[in-house]
Order: structure tokens, then sequence, then C-alpha cells
């Protein structure tokens, strides 16, 4: 018996088989641009590679270290190696070679890497991408950046490499790095960005970004490329227990080493700014104490006399809270800017200063380094008169000539000395060490042991729930924050 349906239904099943096709359609529509979206990569990373690979290069380097006269067992296979593999060097005389990378910026030859893989050599030879060889000279160097220019010289034009823009690369992009791990050159890794602006402790100015591409000795001072074939950083340290790759990479951001190379390739050294003030990052104790309530900015600690913090108007106790229209909340940050700043020309801060914001004009002057070598003398500390301030956690000593000498505290300062630090206490936690010298409490010189106990019971009497205390350690000078 055949079955009849209703118009009505027809139109009903019509409805639903087109939702379902449409459906069906959508979802394979999403799936191929998913799968082409994740392929897309694998194809530009092929094409990249063809293109990039002649611009980087490999660096060894050759030094000669003394031996140690006595026998060193630390290592019992480097002994061995001494015994047969005995280049018909001098016996009192050993060579060291080490492997890097570097990158073509210029067809004139103009090749960038890092400081450490060319530090101390007496020889460096690139290896390109050909495999010539060909001896590199030194353009300039920057230990605090760790980055360097080289030069050889080669009768034709070199491929070379373009600079991007580091600020736009993005978390979670696709990054390409090539280098020379192990020795093995030409080796190309990728990755994304892990992470922006890391502090590795390695310098001043550290602003790395962090990748899990593979990165492995030998990979220092070579490129990280976009995925417009443009240089954003310079790979120059890894974190790992074992010295190969675990997916934790640091590069040297191109906005940084761009400037850095520029300068090294105009005048062979480095020009900084120099503000003439030291800075420290505003705690809470220390905003409670200003009250200060935004959490943003930096506290100037100390103005140096005839400086440009002091010429333009800025004071011990403001805090920062732009330079050049970018806001400022770590030291770190100001560190990069007042570097990076044209030398003899004016610069814009706005700052914070008795509850009011404030726009000062002052002119960066360059920063003269001078290298100065501490001398340790070990000297007796016999009869030293050590009072103790419990509230604090520390134990203090007035100056004289021994303490002077042992901690290599200039004659003409004037202060408490910190000889002790008393474990687990505040000032430990705050990373106070002896030698530290007090110059002031709640903005106050103290140059006798009683002024110190003074000043804390004169906060007490005023029921201060904060006190502050100026410190000076090897001329970095910052306040620090004790609750009552």
């Amino acid at each position: 018996m055949k079955k009849f349906y209703s118009f009505r239904t027809l139109i009903i099943y019509f409805i639903l088989a087109r939702s379902l096709f449409l459906s069906g359609c959508f979802l394979w529509v999403q799936i191929l641009f998913l799968s082409s979206s994740f392929a897309q990569p694998v194809t530009e990373f092929a094409d990249l590679s063809e293109k990039l690979l002649p611009s980087v290069v490999n660096i060894s380097t050759t030094q000669h270290t003394q031996k140690n006269d006595e026998n060193d067992l630390s290592n019992p296979n480097d002994f061995l190696k001494d015994l047969f593999n005995n280049n018909n060097q001098n016996e009192a005389e050993k060579q060291v070679n080490a492997l890097g990378s570097g990158f073509i910026i210029d067809p004139e030859g103009y090749i960038v890497t890092n400081n450490h893989v060319i530090a101390e050599a007496e020889k460096i030879t690139i290896r390109l991408y050909d495999n010539r060889l060909i001896p590199a000279k030194i353009i300039g160097i920057d230990e605090k950046t760790d980055l360097a220019l080289l030069k050889i010289d080669t009768d034709t034009p070199l491929p070379f490499v373009s600079w991007g823009n580091s600020d736009q690369a993005r978390i979670g992009s696709w990054i390409l790095a090539i280098g020379n791990p192990f020795g093995l050159g030409g080796s190309v890794t990728t990755g994304i960005i892990s992470a922006r602006q890391r502090d590795i402790d390695s310098g001043p100015y550290d602003d790395y970004i962090q990748t899990d591409a593979a990165i492995n000795r030998g990979n220092s001072g070579g490129p990280m490329f976009n995925m417009q074939g443009e240089v954003i950083g310079i790979n120059t340290a890894i974190v790992s227990p074992s010295g190969g790759s675990v997916g934790i990479g640091f590069a040297i951001p191109s906005l940084l080493a761009q400037n850095i190379i520029n300068q090294l390739k105009k005048y062979g050294q480095v020009q900084r700014g120099w503000l003439g003030a030291n800075v420290q990052p505003l705690t809470q104790e220390l905003a409670k104490e200003l009250k200060f309530n935004k959490n943003t900015g930096v506290f100037i600690s100390k103005i140096f006399d005839n400086g440009p913090a002091s010429e333009g108007g800025l004071e011990e106790g403001d805090i920062i809270l732009k330079f050049n229209n970018n806001p400022i909340n770590e030291t770190r940050e100001l560190s990069r800017y007042i570097a990076d700043a044209p030398i003899n020309q004016k610069s814009n801060f706005l700052i914070w200063r008795n509850g009011q914001e404030k726009n000062l004009v002052v002119v960066i002057k360059e920063l003269i380094e001078t290298k100065e070598t501490a001398s340790k003398i070990n000297t007796t500390l016999s009869n030293i008169l050590e009072t103790p301030i419990d509230i604090l956690g520390i134990s203090i000593a007035e100056l004289n000539s021994d303490l002077r000498k042992r901690y290599n505290i200039n004659d003409q300062l004037s202060g408490i000395l910190i000889s002790k630090i008393k474990d687990k206490s505040e000032a430990q936690e705050k990373g106070l060490l002896a030698g530290d010298v007090i110059l002031e409490i709640n903005q106050k010189p103290v140059t006798k042991v009683t002024d110190v106990s003074t000043q804390i019971d004169e906060a007490k009497n005023n029921s201060y729930k904060v006190i502050t205390l100026l410190i000076v350690r090897q001329g970095d000078y910052r306040w620090v924050a004790f609750k009552l």
C-alpha cells in the first residue's frame, strides 16, 4: 500500500534536508580552511629558508690560553686528550676554538653577532653559505647589550637581510631561526614567540624576546626572522639544565639591536644618554609613605650634582610617570629610554611631586663610563663596635679607615655602615647587604649610631607605620621602606 504525504510535510522534509546539506557544506569549508591555515606556514618556511639561508654565516674564533701548571683532574678525559691529541702545540699554550652564528646586514660585508661569540678572539673566520672562508675584523662591540659588528671584504656584493620591527611582533606569532648549533651550519628551526620584554639579569637593558624554537649552543648571534623574512631578534641565550634546547630561548629585540649596530658602524662605539640620577622601583611601602595611590612610575632615590636631572629641576623623592610621553612602570624601561635618547637634546618628563603632577624639560647628556676596579683588601676588623638594631634586622657601625678599605667606601661619604644582616629579617628580604651605608632615615642625615636610634624613636612617637632609609652601595642609591 502506497503511503502518501501531505504537501506541508514534504515542505518540512525539504527544509530539513536543505539545512543538513548546507551545514555539511559549511563544516567542510571550515575543515578545509583550518587545514590550509595550519599548513600555510610550512610552505612559507620552505620559501623563507631558501631565501634567507645565504645571508646567515658561521663564525669561528681562535684564541690561545696559558695552561695551568697544576694537573687539572676535574675531567680525566681532557687529560687523556692532552696525551693522545698533542697537535705539536707549545706545551705551555692551548688553542681554543669557538663557534657561533651571525648574519649579513649590508652587501659590503657587515655582519651582526653576539659579543660573547667573538670576545677575546685573536682570529675570527667567517664561513659563508657557499663555504668560502674569509677573515673578519671587529668594527665595534657593546658588552652591555652583548652585540658586535664585524666586517669582511669580498669582490662581489653579498646577500643580506633587513631589520624588522620587534615591537610589532605578537606573542604567538610564528618565527624562524637560522644558525650554527653545535657546529652544524645552516640549521633552520621554527617556533613561536612565547613572551616579550623578558629580564634575565644579563645586563641593564634586558628586553628579550622569548621563543620555543630550538636554540642551542652555536646559535648565538644568529637571526630570528618573522614571516616576512625580516630580522626581529638576535638569538643570544637559553635556559637549559642539560646544555641543549628545552624550548626556552631568548633573543635581543631588533629595535634595541638596530640602534646599537648603527652606532657601532658609525662611531665604532655606543653613545648612551645619561640622566644623572638613580631610580628604583616604587614599592607599596614607599607609595604609602608618599601618599601616592597609583600603580605606576619609578622613584628617584638620588640626584647627582651638576647632572642633567639636577639642572632640569628633578628632585630626590620625585616619581617619574612618563618620559617623552612613554609611560614608565619599571626602572629598566626608563633606563632604555634614557640610553636611547638623543644626546644634548631636550626630553620631557611627567613627574609626581607633593601630591601634584608636573612637567619638566631635561637635556640628556652623554654617559661617560669609567672602569673602576674595586680593590679587595683583606682588612682585619678588630675592635669594631657593632650595635644591633633589632627592629630593622641589622647591626650597624660607624665608619673608620679599616671599614672603608674593607668595603671600598669613598672617604667623602658620610653615613652609618650596615655590618651584619640578621637571617630571615625584613632587611634580608629587601636585599640589604653587609657593607651598605645608611645615609638618611626619613630624609634626615645620619652620621652617628645614636642618630639611627633617635630617628626610629621619633618615628614611633609620631605613630609612623613606615620609615624609609636611603642606602648607598658602590655608588648606587636607593630608598628602602621598613614597617614599624
